[in-house]
This record gives C-alpha cells, structure tokens and sequence, in this order.
C-alpha cells in the first residue's frame, strides 16, 4: 500500500474586511488533515472534517493562527523523513538556546 504525504494547502476565508471572530476560517486539504483535527480540537479549537472535504478550522485570534500552524508544521515534518523533522527540531533547539544565553 503505498501513501501520498501530500502537503497540506492554506485557503482563508477573507471575503468582507469587517467580518465578526467567527467568520475567519482556515481551510486545510491533504491526506493529514485527520490527524490535525484531532490535534487541533485537543488545543481547544473549533474544527470541521468531512470525508471528501477539506478540514476547517475557525480562528478567533493570532493565537489560533499559531497553533493550527505549528500543527499543520508538525504534520508536514512528519509526514517526510525522520531527518527532516530532527533537523527542524535542532533548529528550534539552537535557536531558544541562543536567544537564553542573551
């Protein structure tokens, strides 16, 4: 059986420039999408998957703009090779170490 890690894809719902909170919405297709609901609904936030459909993800603040990225980030890592991920991971690593020692 062979699978197709494809890359998830941003679309933002951004029709009108005054929208209220809820009318912000991030939709994300590729074979992850599960498993980033599922993860996304565990930080708390308000999600839609549907077979055949991408996954949506409502964001009422910078905060949710930052978590559904680092989970799409997270996905994307791990749906390549291991090494990839460990570098992003050392990468990260590096850099909090370098801003503590400021």
């Amino acid at each position: 059986m062979e699978l197709n890690h494809s890359r998830p894809q941003l679309e933002m719902n951004l029709e009108s420039p005054v929208m209220a909170q809820s009318d912000y919405w991030i939709e994300v297709e590729g074979i992850d999408r599960w498993v980033m609901h599922r993860r996304l609904q565990e930080l708390g936030l308000t999600c839609k998957c549907q077979c055949g459909a991408p996954l949506q993800v409502r964001i009422d603040s910078p905060q949710d703009v930052l978590l559904c990225w680092s989970v799409m980030r997270s996905a994307v890592f791990q749906a390549g090779d291991r090494l990839a991920f460990a570098a992003g991971l050392e990468d990260c690593w590096n850099l909090e170490a370098a801003q503590s020692s400021m």
